[in-house]
């Protein structure tokens, strides 16, 4: 009876690692067929570069005169979440583009 029960634990590992390989391989072919750029109705590309120093600027210092001594991962969120708020406000949106 154990050799039954290890022979489908050994089945059943073979076909969770199948599933794995398959949906690593879609994720990368997802990922290879598309990317994502930050798009503005009337200003050219290379804006979005002085657009989001200011903005990561303004972050920053928002950020760090709330959370005050608070450190870690979810200052890092708080920042990056205000950042992309502040490149939203200015106009810009992220649209896929074949690669």
């Amino acid at each position: 009876m154990a050799d039954r029960a290890s022979g489908w634990h050994h089945f059943a590992m073979r076909g969770l690692a199948a599933v794995a390989v398959l949906f690593t391989l879609g994720a990368a072919s997802a990922c290879a067929s598309a990317r994502t750029v930050w798009r503005h109705p009337t200003k050219p590309e290379h804006e979005f570069y002085k657009d989001r120093s200011e903005c990561r600027a303004i972050a920053r210092q928002a950020v760090a005169s709330e959370s005050g001594a608070v450190e870690g991962i979810f200052v890092g969120f708080q920042e990056a979440q205000a950042q992309n708020d502040c490149i939203l406000g200015r106009g810009w949106r992220q649209v896929e583009v074949p690669k």
